[in-house]
């Protein structure tokens, strides 16, 4: 009767080592998917993810004084270029540009695609959707090139450079 005895407690003691490790993985696993799902950012508090919690204390920045002589940041040069001349595709759209003569893109652009217009005297930009185009010349939004739908051809003239 002894060894029956001893027998079943060496069962019940390892089957309750086996729930207790199963219970110890599920444990682990669960704190770690919390830990890689947690959001990291120091930015404010979510009051509607916060709960009781209070707002970890902000830290001030630090101050232009505070730091080594060495990491000064770099001043800003005197002449930052000219502005930026570029088409911007609305939707997706066909586009050709030609500056000076010399074709510089002819294909589709996906919606948001941005090409930067090389600075010339005479750039040609043809569009299969005048209204998918929006146009800047030197940093100043031009609006669009045409109607929306229509194919459209337009010119555009560095100033001072005389019409043939």
């Amino acid at each position: 009767m002894a060894a029956k005895l001893s027998a079943w407690f060496a069962k019940q003691s390892t089957q309750r080592s086996r729930v207790i490790a199963g219970a110890g993985v599920l444990v682990v696993v669960i704190v770690t998917g919390a830990l890689l799902t947690r959001p990291w950012q120091n930015g404010p508090a979510d009051s509607s993810r916060s709960g009781s919690r209070s707002a970890p204390a902000a830290i001030p920045p630090l101050s232009q004084a505070a730091l080594p002589p060495t990491a000064q940041p770099a001043a800003a040069p005197s002449d930052p270029g000219p502005p930026r001349s570029e088409i911007v595709a609305l939707q997706r759209v066909w586009v050709r540009v030609v500056v000076d003569g010399n074709r510089e893109v002819e294909r589709e652009l996906a919606a948001g695609e941005r090409v930067a217009l090389r600075a010339g005297t005479v750039s040609v930009i043809r569009a299969g959707n005048a209204g998918a185009v929006r146009v800047t010349i030197n940093g100043e939004n031009r609006g669009t090139l045409g109607p929306e739908g229509e194919p459209i051809t337009r010119t555009l003239r560095a100033p001072g450079t005389p019409v043939r």
